[in-house]
């Protein structure tokens, strides 16, 4: 903050008013006297920039500033009394947003008179939180360290399994390169996996429980090269593409290939496929593999069944409007975009337009309870995230995503995100914290 703003803060008084238990509103006003030296401030700052006839740049009287630009000048000093106000109630309570702004009458700030206005202010909730260091929390106990590396080690052997042309029938877990057409004419702006679902040439699919088509993989089994086969596919009504959900659709497939899969039986040979030097040092590889997934799956567990314990304990309360509302368009867009890919999704979409903003309440209203219950537990453990330890996660993004640090820092600059990462940051930290304190009981 500025001297001047500061100096602004000292000058005005606040009155809160409560409204409800989220919510407040702060009167200000700011005494003549200050607003008078907050416009000679501005004024004089602004003087410097410009240049009027008959003066040189940075040489214009004040008063003539004054007297041309006026009405720039006030919305300068209002901005800068708003600064100043958002400070001094920030420092009176917790503060989640200040959704509201009203000047008294409407009017802008006058160089010879007192400015008065109002904030609605919402403020973070007060709850008690409970004694979560007596929490116990029962998590299923893991598989051994060395039949998870085992587990991994036959994955592998399945992944990297050889596939070879063959002209016996199709069985489960074949690769099948074929042809085929429907009766289903997706909409021209269809998403290009719909369009797929209608037809295509010399594709190549998987005969496995998780079919493609509805019922394909029944359909193709036994199939050998040449054979063509007829069936109509009866899509649910939460299939993943809603353009087909609760469709029938007649699918005619030409089979071109037959391809068998052949896992690898052999250690050496999977470490060859792999690039290891020899086969100690792949299951070294693969042992160390599956302790951070052991690990890293307990560690979720844990958080998650102290999440919903704290949430428990802590009961209901009353949530500010204005982030409720703010999360809540957050969750709706995210649905509206994994959602609509076509113009026949738009208008399934629209057609559930109030179930879609009810989930999306809901989801917000579960989001935020969690996060003020940890960001208070922060507070009080004082959980604090350092200038390394941010710029360690900005580093973790980058190698993520595959770009450069500051694009990162980009990005959260334009989506003004840098708030919500560094409190995702907090809470991440807090859990940590947390997971460390509560008593592990592990059953099987």
């Amino acid at each position: 903050m500025s001297k001047k703003e500061n100096a602004l803060m000292t000058a005005m008084t606040m009155e809160l008013k409560e409204v409800s238990a989220c919510t407040k509103t702060a009167e200000f006003c700011v005494p003549a006297e200050a607003v008078k030296a907050e416009f000679a401030a501005v004024a004089k700052e602004f003087a410097s920039q410009v240049q009027i006839g008959g003066f040189r740049k940075g040489k214009t009287p004040v008063s003539l500033v004054l007297a041309r630009y006026g009405a720039k000048l006030a919305e300068d000093v209002e901005r800068s009394i708003q600064r100043a106000a958002a400070e001094k109630v920030q420092d009176a309570c917790k503060v989640v947003a200040i959704p509201d702004y009203k000047a008294k009458d409407d009017a802008k700030p006058a160089a010879d008179k007192a400015f008065e206005f109002t904030f609605t202010v919402d403020i973070a909730p007060a709850f008690d939180l409970p004694a979560y260091a007596d929490f116990e929390i029962e998590v299923p106990a893991q598989p051994s360290l060395d039949e998870e590396a085992a587990k991994e080690l036959e994955y592998l052997k399945e992944l990297y399994s050889d596939y070879a042309t063959v002209e016996d029938p199709a069985v489960s877990g074949d690769m099948l390169k074929v042809t085929y057409t429907s009766d289903f004419t997706p909409a021209e702006d269809a998403s290009a996996s719909l369009k797929r679902m209608a037809g295509a040439e010399d594709s190549w699919i998987w005969l496995s429980e998780n079919d493609f088509v509805p019922g394909a993989t029944a359909a193709l089994t036994g199939a050998k090269t040449g054979d063509v086969k007829e069936f109509t596919a009866e899509f649910p009504a939460d299939w993943r593409e809603s353009g087909l959900a609760g469709k029938k659709v007649a699918y005619k497939f030409t089979v071109k290939e037959v391809q068998h899969k052949t896992p690898i039986t052999d250690d050496k040979v999977l470490a060859e496929k792999l690039r290891m030097d020899d086969v100690e040092k792949m299951k070294e590889m693969l042992k160390k593999q599956a302790e951070n997934k052991l690990v890293s799956e307990r560690k979720s567990v844990i958080q998650e069944k102290l999440v919903e314990k704290l949430v428990e304990a802590v009961g209901a309360f009353e949530l500010p409007a204005s982030a409720v509302e703010t999360e809540k368009r957050r969750i709706f867009s995210s649905i509206a975009n994994n959602t609509v890919k076509s113009e026949a999704d738009a208008e399934k979409f629209k057609a559930d337009m109030d179930k879609h903003l009810a989930d999306a309440e809901v989801e917000a209203r579960k989001k935020l309870s969690r996060n003020f219950i940890l960001t208070a537990i922060a507070e009080q453990e004082k959980v604090e995230v350092s200038p390394a330890e941010f710029d360690q996660h900005l580093e973790e993004l980058a190698g993520y995503y595959r770009c450069k640090k500051q694009d990162i820092i980009k990005r959260l600059q334009e989506n003004d995100a840098f708030g919500d990462f560094h409190a995702d940051l907090v809470i991440g930290k807090t859990l940590d914290v947390l997971c460390d304190k509560v008593k592990i009981k592990e059953v099987k």
